[in-house]
């Protein structure tokens, strides 16, 4: 018989290999300095985070280093992710001050991938599959919605980016039942750790408690038994704790994403009527933006209340603050000023949830 998982071993591999120093991936951007390591999609329009804190922050301002994330991060949706056992103790209290809110408390969960029961018995009239193709990622963001609300778009291109590397980086599974989508999630599979990881498993209400995230999370870890990972670990909602503990899974923190909500960049009205093919907004991770003409066919149009910005290229809506939103189409579009705003993509490291 295995000897027990021991967690305060585990829990410091996976502050060295997933959050401290974190290997490469495709389409996202890793920034380490003294006190923090930063990470970010490549485009700016994805998941950005400051993932891990040295030890020794509170030996420094700490202010400061807040203050110098939220400059970095300017003009982008973020978040701190803070785990229970981060110091100093009054890191949160740092954080609410410089403007960070609280979203809900998950549980970082880990299990020995060799230890857990992967004999799970076929569910009568539910498919599990593996996503290959563009209607598997759709199936998968329709689960998504419905469960979790709001706008999956760039969870879906992270997949995309992922199921293309070889060997794959990613995987997504979905539960299928008359041909339609009942539950879905996926498994992350990055290379140079110890650790494959449960993200975005959702279940519809209608189909919860009879067994499909069960087979969900069955399904990845065999995924992730096969590429040889050691252990499995979610971040537990308090819908899927229990039944990961059951699974086997082990408690060894509590996780508290703090987020910031991007303060936008104030358009340029010398811009409109400037003719262009192409209007793109950068936004770096340095904290540096600017709006970049390129010249060509086509008119910009600007109307800082609530209005318009069309390109002959590219979509851009605002209302006060330029968002980036699209890229490829040539229709003009409008947006309601009170919510200018672009929904914010769901974060890759979606909680795990429902059973």
């Amino acid at each position: 018989m295995a000897a027990p998982l021991d967690p305060s071993a585990v829990l410091a591999a996976y502050d060295a290999q997933v959050r401290r120093d974190p290997p490469a991936q495709p389409g996202v951007r890793m920034e380490r300095d003294r006190w923090v390591t930063r990470v970010g999609s490549a485009d700016g329009l994805g998941w950005n985070a400051v993932v891990w804190s040295d030890p020794d922050l509170g030996d420094t301002d700490v202010d400061a280093v807040v203050a110098d994330q939220v400059r970095r991060f300017r003009g982008l949706e973020w978040e701190w992710k803070h785990y229970s056992h981060d110091q100093p103790p009054d890191l949160p209290d740092r954080l609410r001050a410089a403007g960070l809110v609280p979203e809900p408390a998950e549980t970082l969960m880990v299990a020995e991938v060799a230890e857990l029961d992967l004999d799970v018995p076929p569910l009568p009239g539910v498919d599990v599959v593996l996503v290959d193709d563009e209607d598997g990622i759709a199936a998968m963001g329709r689960v998504h919605e419905a469960v979790f609300g709001g706008e999956h778009s760039a969870i879906a291109g992270v997949l995309r980016a992922g199921l293309a590397q070889r060997p794959r980086t990613m995987q997504g599974v979905v539960a299928s039942a008359g041909g339609e989508p009942v539950a879905a999630g996926r498994v992350d599979l990055t290379p140079g750790t110890d650790f494959a990881s449960l993200w975005g498993g959702g279940t519809l209400a209608g189909w919860r408690g009879r067994g499909v995230f069960r087979a969900l999370v069955s399904r990845r870890a065999a995924l992730a038994a096969e590429r040889g990972f050691r252990y499995l670990q979610v971040d537990a909602s308090a819908d899927s704790r229990p039944i990961l503990r059951r699974l086997g899974f082990v408690e060894l923190a509590t996780t508290t994403p703090w987020t910031h909500p991007s303060e936008g960049v104030r358009a340029d009205s010398a811009l409109a009527g400037h003719p262009a093919r192409a209007v793109v907004l950068v936004v770096r991770l340095d904290g540096s933006t600017g709006v970049e003409v390129v010249e060509g066919r086509g008119t910009v149009q600007l109307a800082l209340q609530g209005g318009q910005v069309s390109a002959r290229a590219v979509v851009l809506q605002l209302s006060g603050d330029l968002s980036l939103l699209s890229l490829g189409s040539a229709a003009t579009h409008s947006v309601d000023p009170l919510m200018h705003r672009p929904g914010r993509p769901s974060r890759s490291r979606d909680q795990c949830a429902h059973s």
